[in-house]
């Protein structure tokens, strides 16, 4: 039993679910006996976070896959016209851009947080965007300003995720939405790869989002849930699964790095491929699974009713 404060609950009961290991440290993982919430076991600090962001993280990494990012950015402005064709819009964690500036090619009048102040300073000088260089705490704007507000592999970085949701829901207009992506805690990968899955990822991962928890701490920061679905995640992240088939083979670890390395330069290396092949191949059976809300990616949409019925 270990002993750690619920951010959703408030409770200090929490189970030890195990422990995984990134950049030769070992991190616990638990999971609240009352709300079911998954969490780092401690909770880093700011400190500690601040200095793996700086250290640690590397968003070249992003900016190499440029064209991917790009691509990418189009089928979610798509997805976000399903709800809103226009407006004021506010991506939280927009890194360098790209969704931004696909957004503002589609109508959207955007504005963006980011804390990697490269990354900011690119957006702003080589796309031309109103990028502040801070987070959501740090930021001026106004209540009742955004239409929608756009959060894609942010949350689950995020030490106080339920105080968060509250910010952004006095920041939405009433009707505005909140767009959330990030890895699903309950897909068939967790299930299956448990402590070796490849979006767990501490100490930047803090949180670990269910549908049931995501969407209970949305309902208590005001939000009502207008959709709710699970995908593949991108397929950016099929080099992980290639990168764990040659961490069980009984190889030297110094090959296991040197596969690693090739994989993150050459995103057409020939393990992609055939994962990618297989991916379409399986595409039946996938499509299944994001029915039953298996899949790796959660994607959740809410809406900031007319009404406010919460105290924030």
């Amino acid at each position: 039993m270990s002993l750690l404060t619920c951010n959703y609950c408030g409770s200090i009961e929490h189970n030890d679910l195990f422990e995984a290991e990134s950049h030769n440290k070992n991190y616990k993982i638990s999971i609240c006996n009352h709300c079911s919430l998954v969490c780092l076991n401690p909770i880093p600090s700011r400190k500690d976070l601040d200095l793996f962001y700086s250290n640690s993280y590397n968003y070249d990494d992003f900016l190499s896959n440029k064209d991917y990012l790009k691509n990418r950015a189009k089928l979610h402005v798509k997805y976000i016209q399903k709800f809103k064709t226009k407006g004021k819009l506010l991506e939280i964690g927009c890194m360098y851009g790209f969704f931004m500036k696909e957004a503002q090619n589609h109508g959207f009048e955007v504005y963006g947080l980011e804390k990697s102040s490269m990354a900011a300073e690119y957006g702003r000088k080589e796309l031309g965007l109103n990028i502040h260089s801070s987070d959501l705490a740090d930021a001026k704007f106004k209540k009742n300003f955004f239409d929608v507000i756009y959060m894609s592999h942010v949350i689950e970085h995020i030490s106080d995720p339920h105080g968060e949701l509250k910010k952004i829901f006095n920041l939405l207009k009433p009707e505005g939405v909140l767009i959330l992506r990030c890895p699903n805690f309950s897909s068939l990968a967790v299930r299956i790869m448990q402590q070796r899955w490849s979006w767990l990822c501490p100490p930047e991962h803090i949180y670990q989002f269910t549908s049931i928890t995501l969407s209970n701490m949305l309902i208590s920061a005001g939000f009502k849930i207008k959709s709710k679905k699970t995908s593949g995640g991108d397929k950016i992240y099929l080099r992980y699964l290639g990168v764990e088939f040659f961490n069980y083979l009984p190889i030297k670890k110094i090959k296991k790095i040197e596969f690693r390395a090739k994989i993150d330069n050459h995103p057409n290396h020939w393990s992609q491929k055939f994962l990618l092949g297989a991916y379409k191949i399986l595409y039946p059976v996938i499509k299944l699974m994001h029915f039953m809300g298996l899949g790796q990616e959660l994607i959740i949409v809410a809406e900031k009713e007319k009404v406010e019925n919460i105290l924030i």
